[in-house]
């Protein structure tokens, strides 16, 4: 489902969000409009949640806790 669309950074942001089939996850995605790249990703599951920012595209993943 299309969300609101916001500015941020000085770039357009257009927010999607979107459930699994199973309907127990639940996603909203922050898509910038220029590249249709991924910015920000936030998931809601039955037992935890998960957010995620994208900014280094072509390079190895870092994962760190909170």
């Amino acid at each position: 489902m299309m969300g609101a669309r916001l500015q941020e950074d000085d770039r357009t942001y257009q927010i999607v969000t979107y459930d699994d089939p199973g309907g127990k996850l639940h996603f909203a995605v922050w898509i910038d409009t220029a590249t249709s790249l991924p910015k920000r990703v936030f998931m809601v599951g039955e037992a935890h949640y998960m957010a995620s920012t994208m900014a280094a595209y072509n390079t190895p993943a870092k994962i760190s806790p909170p």
